[in-house]
C-alpha cells in the first residue's frame, strides 16, 4: 500500500528540513551526501559516497495503525526495527530520533 498523498507531503517537509540540517558543506558533496527515496510505503535516508551508497535509516509506514516504524542497518546489511514497540504518529518524530541517534545506530 503506498503511503497517502498527507504522508508524502509531511515526509517532504520533514526529510527536506532533516536533510538540510544534517547536509554537509556544499564543498565536499560530490564526496558525501544525503539523499532521501519515498519507495511505496517506505522512506530511506541514505549516505551518498562516490563508490557506494550507504542506507542510513528507513521509516516504514503502517496504514492500518496510522502509525510509522523506524529500521536501522546492522553489520549484516539487513533492516531492524530501532526500538521494538516504538511506533512514531509522525515523520517529524522519526527524522528527529535518526538526527539525535541517543543509540548510536544511524550515525556510529
Amino acid at each position: 500500500m503506498p503511503l497517502p498523498e498527507i504522508q508524502i507531503q509531511a515526509c517532504l517537509s520533514a526529510i527536506g528540513s532533516f536533510i538540510e540540517k544534517r547536509r554537509p558543506k556544499p564543498a565536499i558533496r560530490h564526496k558525501l551526501d544525503l539523499k532521501a527515496e519515498i519507495t511505496g510505503q517506505d522512506v530511506i535516508v541514505i549516505e551518498v559516497r562516490p563508490s557506494f551508497n550507504n542506507p542510513v535509516a528507513k521509516a516504514k509506514w503502517i496504514g492500518t495503525q496510522n502509525r510509522w516504524k523506524l529500521y536501522w542497518m546492522k553489520a549484516d546489511q539487513k533492516w531492524h526495527i530501532y526500538k521494538p514497540g516504538m511506533d512514531l504518529a509522525d515523520i517529524h518524530s522519526i527524522m528527529d530520533e535518526v538526527d539525535s541517534d541517543p543509540h548510536c545506530c544511524f550515525w556510529g
